[in-house]
């Protein structure tokens, strides 16, 4: 997991090819990188193939999917991309906690200049709208933000200058495509809430029709039940039962 606090860049090297399926990213001499390690580039979950010293590079692997889902398919060599390790048990979250799975890919639609800040002004997918509030947080190309503004699908963060220096929303503008996550815990609560309404729903309607067939079975067999015991004619019975009656009529009068 990471903790979108994203404090470094690193830069897209012209070793490997995108096409081959691997990235290769020259990064700090801060990071001391081991194969195996999973790092966030971008905000993207990746996982260390291979270390070179000189110049100090990482591989990773990136999957069709990757590709195509994230900016990390637009990349080409010489770009920055903001780099994160993963946090390890008592490390301080800076941020909020983010997993590395990008949800989608929003779009910058202004950007605004404040006293002591950056205004960024983003849309985002439809279908990610649900995720996030106002105030709430969000990670963009990695960075945790809080949101100002929210209004349908459009929202507004601030960036301080100390991030905008140590990462790429620095150099944002409108226009330009960037990685968002949304909250874990929002998704989580809007599935287990979709989920309790669809059980309640499918409930509700098993017990409706548990109820009505009940009632019209019982009115429906017991005069055929009286004449194979050799009682009243079911003309007669059905009569006598008012029919149709309830399920609870039908019961005390048996």
């Amino acid at each position: 997991m990471f903790a979108g606090a994203a404090r470094t860049t690193g830069t897209i090297s012209l070793a490997v090819s995108r096409e081959a399926g691997m990235l290769a990213i020259e990064a700090p001499p801060l990071y001391e990188l081991e194969i195996g390690d999973s790092i966030a580039v971008s905000g993207v979950c990746l996982t260390v193939r291979g270390v070179k010293s000189d110049p100090r590079t990482f591989f990773a692997d990136v999957s069709e999917e990757i590709l195509a889902k994230t900016t990390l398919g637009n990349l080409k060599a010489g770009d920055r991309v903001n780099l994160e390790q993963a946090l390890h048990f008592g490390d301080s979250v800076g941020g909020h906690l983010l997993l590395g799975h990008v949800d989608g890919m929003g779009r910058v639609t202004e950007r605004r200049s404040a006293p002591g800040s950056l205004i960024l002004l983003l849309e985002l997918p439809r279908k990610l709208a649900n995720y996030v509030v106002e105030n709430g947080p969000i990670a963009i190309d990695g960075v945790s933000l809080p949101i100002d503004s929210l209004r349908a699908n459009r929202l507004s963060v601030h960036v301080m200058p100390l991030t905008a220096e140590e990462t790429t929303l620095g150099s944002c503008k409108a226009g330009d495509v960037v990685n968002v996550e949304t909250d874990i815990l929002g998704r989580y609560v809007a599935r287990l809430l979709g989920y309790a309404r669809r059980t309640d729903r499918r409930s509700f309607l098993a017990g409706a029709f548990s109820h009505q067939c009940a009632s019209r079975w019982v009115c429906t067999l017991r005069p055929w039940l009286m004449r194979l015991r050799g009682g009243k004619g079911a003309d007669t019975r059905r009569r006598e039962l008012n029919w149709p009656i309830s399920r609870e009529q039908a019961m005390e009068r048996a």
